[in-house]
């Protein structure tokens, strides 16, 4: 049997939100933009285009919400409209990252 050992793991942490509730591989993050800071947890999905964040975020990093490039995300629970901008990522195991920054304004992700 083969074995496969990865640089980084991380274990899953009970998230309380406003659509599900339970354990999820969540990581500590902080978001910049410039000299701009927002540290929360983030929901690490592999398979998806875009990072999905809370709208009232873009205001704490200095970004106009709807100045981003525009997008209509689509999935099994309906779609929604979203403005992208690119930031940086600082995870909390010394990995750093761009990604692209998508905020809602429909408060629809609430952890």
């Amino acid at each position: 049997m083969i074995q496969i050992t990865y640089a980084h793991t991380f274990g899953y942490r009970f998230v309380l939100g406003s659509r599900t509730s339970g354990k999820m591989p969540v990581l500590p993050v902080i978001l910049k933009n410039g000299i701009q800071s927002y540290s929360c947890v983030a929901l690490v999905d592999t398979g998806a285009m875009f990072s999905l964040f809370d709208g009232q975020i873009a205001g704490a990093l200095g970004l106009e919400l709807t100045q981003g490039r525009l997008h209509r995300l689509s999935s099994l629970g309906g779609s929604v409209t979203a403005y992208a901008h690119t930031i940086d990522l600082e995870i909390d195991l010394e990995m750093n990252s761009q990604l692209k920054f998508v905020p809602l304004s429909d408060g629809s992700l609430k952890y």
